[in-house]
C-alpha cells in the first residue's frame, strides 16, 4: 500500500550517522594536525584573513582571523558549504591563537546514508517501491521517457531557502530550468523562488513564502528539484514526498535521481557512480555536472530578447549605442569608485556611446552619497560629455531594470556587482565585469565556487588590484567595450582568425583532456609542472598570433602570469587551470565571433565526460 499522509518524514542524516561522521572527522584532523599547522604558520606570516583549505575532496578547514576582542574558536561541521549539524570541539596539539577554525566533512559516502534514508522512507510508505541503480545511458533514456508530451513544468529554485534572496544564484540557476526546456516541449512553466521579483522578466514565477506545494505541485506535469548542498536534503524529501501524493515525477538534479509512481509503486533510478559535488571548479561548471547525467548535450540559454522599441528615452540612434553603467554591490568595498566611474563613462561618450548609471536602490544611504558625489562630478567636467550621461531612477527590483534597459536600448553595462552581472548575461548584454583582486584568492581551488565571473560569453572579467591607475582600468574597460561591440570589425576579422580558432581549438582540447580523471594527459600530468608551462606557453603563442590586431585588452584585463603565480603541482589544480581559460576574455571573444554565426554550437564550449 501507498501511504504518505501520516508519514514521519526523515531528518538530513540520523543520529547514529552524525556521530559516526564526527567521529570520523576528529579522526582525520589529529591524523593532520602538522598539516594543519604548517597552514595556520604560513597564514599568520602572510597577514591572510581568511582562507578555505581543501585537505581532500572530503574534508576541508576554513580559518578566519579574529578580531582582538574575540575568543578564538573550533568547530566541527557535517555537510559543506552549509552544515547539517555543527558542534564545538578542542583539538588538543592544534596551535592556533590568532585563527578561528572550521572542519567540515562532506562527499559520497555522506550522499550515500542520505540515499539510504530516502529509500527506507519510500519503503515505509510504498512496499512495492523499486530501487535501481543505471548506467547513463540507461538513465538518460529514463529522462526522455518521463518527459514525452509532459507540458507543464513546475521548477523549484534551491536556492533562497531562508531570508537571504541570493538574486545571483537564482538567476545562474535558472541553467538547470533551460535544459529541460528543449524545443519548447513544456508549454506552461512555473518557477518557486524567494527571487520572484527578480525573475519574472524571464519566466512565470511564484513566491517561496506564499507558496502552495501541494496545490502547485498538483498543477504540474512534473516537477525539477535540484538539491545542491547537504543540509537541504530533509525540504528535497518533503517535496518528493508531495509530488509522489499527487503522482507525478521528479528529476532531482545535484543527486542524479528521478523519482515516480505508477498506481501503488514507487520507481526510483539513480544514475551510478558518485553524485557531483562542487570541488574544484566554478559554480557554472557545477551545474554542468549536474546536467550531465540527465543529458548528452548541453543546451544554452534561453535568453530574454530585449525589444528595443520606442519610448520617451530617446531617439532610435541613441538607442543602439547605449551603455549601462551599475557602480554598486552588495558591498561597500565593492562598489566602484566615483573617479573611475566618470572616467568610464566620459571615454565611453568619446566613443560615440550614450551613458546611463544606475542610482541604485531605494533607500539605500551608500547608493545616495555616492549618487550626490558623481553629480557633483558631472558638475566640473565639459557640459557636451555631461549631457550624454544621464542617471537612473533607483530600481526596485531586476524585473523593473530589465523593462527600462529595454527601453533605452542599452547594448553593453559595466558593473562589479554579482546579481546585476548574470542578471545583463541571461538578457545577452555583454557587460565589463570589475573585479576587485582583494576578493579573490587566486590560490584556492574552491575559491572558485565563489569566483565573480562566469563562463557565458557576455560577461567579460577585468581583474584590477586595488593600486591599479584609474585611467589605465577604465582605458581597459572601454576597450573591450569597443572590441565586444563593433560587429562589423568582428565580421572582417573572421578570415583572419582561422589560424587563432584553431590555435583555441587545440588549447580547448588539452585542457578538456587533462581535466578528464579517465584520460592518459591526466595520469601523465600527475605531480608535474609541465601542464601548467604548456598552459602559459600556448596562452602566450594566442597573444602573438593576434598582437597585429588591437587585442591587446582581451589578454592586459587576465594577466595569466600573474593568475597563475600560486598554482600548484598538485594534478587537482587542473580544474582551476581549465576554469582560468574557460572564463578567459580572450576565449569569451572567440565565442562571441564565431557564436554569432551559428549560435546552436553553443555545446561546441562543453563536454561530456561520461
Amino acid at each position: 500500500m501507498f501511504n504518505i499522509e501520516n508519514n514521519s518524514m526523515v531528518e538530513n542524516l540520523n543520529s547514529d550517522n552524525k556521530e559516526k561522521y564526527f567521529s570520523r572527522l576528529d579522526r582525520y584532523i589529529y591524523d593532520h594536525l602538522l598539516w594543519a599547522e604548517k597552514i595556520l604558520a604560513h597564514l599568520e606570516m602572510g597577514g591572510i584573513g581568511s582562507k578555505l583549505v581543501e585537505f581532500s575532496d572530503e574534508i576541508l578547514m576554513f580559518a578566519n582571523r579574529m578580531q582582538r576582542d574575540e575568543v578564538s574558536s573550533c568547530t566541527l561541521s557535517i555537510g559543506f558549504p552549509f552544515p547539517i549539524e555543527t558542534r564545538d570541539c578542542k583539538i588538543n596539539g592544534l596551535k592556533c591563537k590568532s585563527y578561528s577554525l572550521m572542519f567540515f566533512i562532506r562527499g559520497a559516502y555522506l550522499r550515500k546514508l542520505q540515499r539510504e534514508e530516502l529509500q527506507q522512507t519510500l519503503v515505509s510508505i510504498s512496499s512495492e517501491t523499486k530501487w535501481s541503480e543505471v548506467d547513463v545511458e540507461l538513465f538518460r533514456e529514463k529522462v526522455a521517457t518521463y518527459l514525452l508530451n509532459q507540458k507543464k513544468c513546475l521548477y523549484i529554485d534551491p536556492y533562497n531557502n531562508g531570508r537571504e534572496t541570493l538574486m545571483g544564484n537564482s538567476i545562474i540557476g535558472l541553467r538547470f530550468l533551460d535544459s529541460f526546456l528543449k524545443e519548447e516541449q513544456a508549454k506552461e512553466i512555473k518557477v518557486i523562488s524567494n527571487s520572484s521579483e527578480h525573475l519574472k522578466l524571464f519566466f512565470d514565477v511564484v513566491a517561496k513564502q506564499h507558496v502552495n506545494y501541494d496545490e502547485e505541485i498538483r498543477n504540474s506535469d512534473y516537477v525539477i528539484i535540484p538539491d545542491l548542498i547537504d543540509n537541504r536534503w530533509k525540504i528535497t524529501i518533503e517535496q518528493i514526498m508531495i509530488s509522489l501524493k499527487h503522482g507525478k515525477t521528479c528529476f532531482i538534479l545535484g543527486r542524479n535521481l528521478i523519482v515516480t509512481k505508477t498506481s501503488n509503486r514507487v520507481h526510483v533510478y539513480h544514475c551510478e557512480g558518485d553524485d557531483p559535488l562542487l570541488v574544484n571548479k566554478g559554480v557554472d561548471l557545477y551545474i554542468e555536472d549536474c546536467l550531465r547525467p540527465f543529458f548528452k548535450e548541453q543546451t544554452k540559454f534561453r535568453q530574454k530578447l530585449l525589444s528595443h522599441e520606442a519610448s520617451d528615452h530617446g531617439d532610435s540612434e541613441n538607442k543602439r549605442n547605449t551603455i549601462f553603467i551599475n557602480p554598486f554591490s552588495s558591498t561597500e568595498l565593492r562598489d566602484l569608485p566615483v573617479d573611475l566611474v566618470e572616467t568610464i563613462a566620459c571615454n565611453l561618450v568619446k566613443n560615440g556611446y550614450r551613458i546611463v548609471v544606475s542610482a541604485g536602490v531605494p533607500g539605500s544611504d551608500k547608493d545616495f552619497n555616492w549618487i550626490t558625489s558623481f553629480k557633483y562630478k558631472l558638475n566640473d567636467i565639459d557640459r557636451t560629455l555631461a549631457d550624454s550621461i544621464e542617471i537612473l531612477p533607483a530600481f526596485i527590483n531586476l524585473t523593473e531594470l530589465g523593462h527600462r534597459l529595454s527601453d533605452l536600448g542599452v547594448i553593453g553595462a559595466v558593473t562589479p556587482d554579482t546579481s546585476i552581472a548574470h542578471f545583463l548575461a541571461r538578457l545577452s548584454i555583454l557587460n565589463i565585469t570589475l573585479v576587485r583582486m582583494r576578493f579573490w584568492d587566486t590560490s584556492s581551488i574552491q575559491a572558485l565556487s565563489t569566483v565573480f565571473v562566469r563562463t557565458s560569453r557576455y560577461q567579460i572579467p577585468v581583474l584590477y588590484w586595488e593600486q591599479c591607475a584609474v585611467d589605465t582600468l577604465a582605458d581597459v574597460s572601454c576597450q573591450l567595450m569597443s572590441i565586444f561591440l563593433q560587429t562589423d570589425k568582428k565580421q572582417l576579422m573572421l578570415a583572419t582568425l582561422t589560424d587563432v580558432y584553431n590555435e583555441f581549438l587545440k588549447i580547448n582540447e588539452v585542457m578538456l583532456t587533462l581535466t578528464d580523471r579517465e584520460g592518459s594527459l591526466y595520469e601523465k600530468s600527475k605531480n608535474t609542472r609541465w601542464v601548467v608551462d604548456w598552459f602559459k606557453n600556448a596562452y602566450a603563442r594566442y597573444r602573438q598570433m593576434t598582437a597585429s590586431m588591437g587585442l591587446e585588452a582581451l589578454f592586459d584585463s587576465w594577466n595569466v602570469e600573474e593568475l597563475l603565480k600560486n598554482v600548484e603541482t598538485d594534478v587537482d589544480y587542473l580544474n582551476l587551470l581549465y576554469y582560468f581559460w574557460r572564463v578567459s576574455p580572450s576565449l569569451k571573444f572567440l565565442q562571441n565571433i564565431f557564436l554569432d554565426k551559428t549560435i546552436e554550437s553553443e555545446i561546441l564550449f562543453t563536454h561530456d565526460v561520461r
